[in-house]
């Protein structure tokens, strides 16, 4: 019941991982490395936020990491495929906003 129990909650983490933990990095990407030259009016505002962007990426992957390392082999394929498809569903659902803006 226990082994039942575990690989549902790491299903639905990988899910969440996939789907959130795609835009928590997209977003701390974007933050990370601005768009905006020294000489823009915006920069000063924009490099405010490099370090919070930095920390997100950090975060994103050290959580991945320890998952990853802390799943026996045995139920990786129960969070790398629920990942692969929270990726797929979050990489898709930007397109489709994308196209509506």
């Amino acid at each position: 019941m226990n082994k039942v129990r575990d690989r549902i909650l790491l299903i639905i983490w990988g899910l969440i991982h996939g789907g959130i933990g795609t835009y928590w990095v997209l977003l701390g990407i974007a933050f990370a490395f601005p768009g905006t030259t020294p000489d823009s009016k915006d920069y000063e505002e924009d490099m405010m936020f490099v370090p919070a962007g930095w920390f997100m990426i950090v975060m994103w992957a050290a959580l991945t990491i320890l998952t990853v390392v802390l799943s026996r082999k045995d139920k990786l394929l129960s969070f790398l495929l629920p990942l692969v498809i929270g990726i797929g569903s979050c990489v898709g659902f930007m397109y489709f906003l994308g196209q509506r803006f």
